[in-house]
């Protein structure tokens, strides 16, 4: 926490009410509870990906989808007119294109899973039990037409696109881990 304070904490804003205005932005995998809790390892970890990863953006564009606006923030440095100019001498025509989605588990496997998580439920073992199905594809292009599909396909209140190293994270979910608004921490968790 003090590296991130010292990173971020000396900007400033420019003062307007946005969600997000800069400052450390990333994801915890599902993996991360190895650290916290002793579990036992039943997948294999075959994307690579650290547990955790975290950027600093000192400046980026958000879009409203309630009202379908682009706002820019930054941190220190205004680089408007150089993303302007990056935005518009992009061409006109984004493409991208996907493999065919290649799921984890089959189906009559995930529906063994959901029938064994009931009689966990009714047996009063476990009172949540949260399934899921990995899907691998490859996909070509440009990241912001995939982004742009993602976001007309599955509108979520959260969608993002961060750059990290050679890797683009690219998704969306309906909730926050969590909201800092005027000294106050919200959480709602679906699951």
């Amino acid at each position: 926490m003090q590296t991130l304070r010292e990173v971020v904490g000396p900007l400033h804003h420019d003062g307007r009410k946005l969600v997000f205005a800069g400052g450390a932005v990333g994801y915890v995998s599902y993996d991360f509870v190895r650290y916290l809790e002793r579990l036992p390892q039943r997948t294999l970890d075959d994307h690579g990906f650290p547990d955790m990863e975290f950027g600093v953006y000192y400046d980026g564009l958000l879009f409203d989808g309630k009202n379908g606006r682009v706002r820019y923030y930054h941190l220190g440095n205004d680089r408007l007119d150089e993303i302007t100019h990056l935005l518009v001498k992009r061409p006109a025509q984004r493409f991208f294109s996907h493999t065919e989605l290649r799921p984890n588990v089959k189906k009559e496997e995930f529906m063994s899973m959901v029938e064994a998580a009931k009689e966990y439920i009714a047996a009063g073992d476990v009172f949540q039990v949260v399934l899921s199905k990995k899907y691998t594809f490859n996909v070509e292009g440009d990241v912001i037409a995939f982004y742009s599909a993602l976001r007309s396909l599955n509108p979520s209140p959260y969608m993002y696109v961060l750059k990290m190293g050679k890797r683009y994270i690219v998704g969306s979910s309906p909730e926050a881990l969590f909201r800092l608004h005027d000294n106050f921490v919200e959480t709602m968790p679906i699951a």
